[in-house]
């Protein structure tokens, strides 16, 4: 587990060579997941499948702080696997936060 992005305001926002994601990737359902999880100004929220950064943008657009994990190194955000999630939020002080996204869905880019 490679801690290399923490809480912040600012995920990447750039394509990955290895997955194939582009930043015109749009995550399905994301004005539910808006919504639901409520984001605003303080609230702490973990991505734990981050993917394209599409949710996690969204939810940083509205004023969230937002811990990215995926297992892609290539992303920019924490590396790991959601089956760590308590070891990745312990290991970034992130015990407590206001909502977890598990996108466990499956983009056409992994078809394709």
């Amino acid at each position: 587990m490679k801690k290399q992005h923490t809480f912040s305001n600012h995920t990447s926002s750039g394509a990955s060579a290895h997955t194939g994601i582009s930043k015109t990737h749009i995550p399905v359902l994301l004005q539910e997941v808006i919504r639901f999880l409520g984001p605003r100004t303080g609230k702490k929220i973990i991505d734990a499948t981050y993917g394209g950064g599409g949710h996690a943008r969204a939810l940083e657009k509205a004023g969230a702080k937002v811990l990215g994990i995926d297992r892609d190194a290539s992303l920019g955000v924490m590396v790991g696997n959601f089956a760590d999630l308590k070891q990745i939020a312990e290991a970034n002080g992130s015990t407590e936060v206001d909502g977890i996204l598990f996108d466990l869905g499956i983009g056409s880019h992994q078809l394709d």
